[in-house]
């Protein structure tokens, strides 16, 4: 989440559940947690059969590539 607005990565979370469903996908779940972790899921989403998990990574400055925030 972006620390100079807190509020930030929930909005861009709430822009790509609009995007999914507007798409034809169905929201299941959004920041889920497995029992007695600290991993989340931030949107769990279906189209058909096929389950899709979704990690959003969302920065204001263009300069940074969201996808170097992302680890195994």
């Amino acid at each position: 989440m972006n620390q100079e607005n807190p509020g930030w990565g929930a909005e861009a979370e709430q822009i790509a559940a609009n995007f999914l469903i507007a798409h034809g996908y169905t929201v299941r779940e959004r920041n889920w947690r497995p029992r007695n972790s600290h991993l989340e899921v931030d949107i769990i989403t279906q189209e058909d059969n096929v389950m899709v998990f979704v990690e959003v990574k969302a920065r204001k400055d263009d300069s940074v590539d969201p996808a170097d925030a992302v680890d195994s």
